[in-house]
């Protein structure tokens, strides 16, 4: 009895074990392996400052010119924009900073993708962002853009952000602030 018990689990186990050859002169067994490769992705500006030029009073943008890379076909993109201050001073308070016309958003559009979900290429500001460099921002909405590059995000992307200086006699001098484009993964589906 003892000795029916002892083949019979034998058998069992070999069973249930896949993919394995037991018996004659050979044996063998196969593992099945794997990997995982995490989303990847970089941003990087293509010119260190964006000049809008000569400014005397009205709405005017500039476009910031970003490479964006990964490793897949859709991305998550948002805006971070600051006011304009004298001298790049986020401290001064001598002089107001000129301020973002928030009424027009920013466009942000790659060479090769488009907004997914029949969401446009113009995102709206939905609050405060993170200080940059010093500089108090204001963020945009996050908004998925699709590539057209098989499988992959890797393109140019034009961020156009507006200000408006409404004050005709703002004391002459260098305006400055920041930019930011951020690029975030998709979340896994399901």
């Amino acid at each position: 009895m003892k000795s029916i018990l002892i083949a019979a689990l034998l058998t069992l186990t070999i069973a249930a074990l896949p993919n394995v050859a037991a018996g004659g002169s050979s044996a063998s067994a196969t593992v099945m392996v794997m990997c995982t490769i995490p989303p990847d992705m970089a941003v990087t500006p293509l010119e260190a400052v964006a000049d809008a030029g000569i400014i005397r009073t009205g709405a005017f943008s500039i476009t910031c010119d970003y490479e964006v890379r990964a490793n897949m076909q859709n991305v998550q993109l948002f805006v971070e924009q600051s006011p304009l201050f004298k001298a790049g001073d986020p401290t001064g308070n001598a002089v107001a900073p000129i301020p973002i016309d928030t009424s027009k958003g920013v466009t942000v559009q790659p060479a090769n993708g488009n907004a997914k979900g029949g969401h446009g290429n113009m995102l709206t500001f939905v609050g405060n962002g993170a200080a940059i460099q010093g500089f108090q921002t204001l963020k945009t909405e996050v908004v998925t853009f699709s590539s057209r590059q098989n499988g992959v995000f890797n393109q140019q992307v034009g961020v156009t952000c507006w200000w408006s200086q409404p004050d005709p006699q703002k004391p002459p001098g260098e305006y400055s602030g920041v930019v930011r484009l951020t690029s975030l993964a998709m979340p896994p589906a399901g």
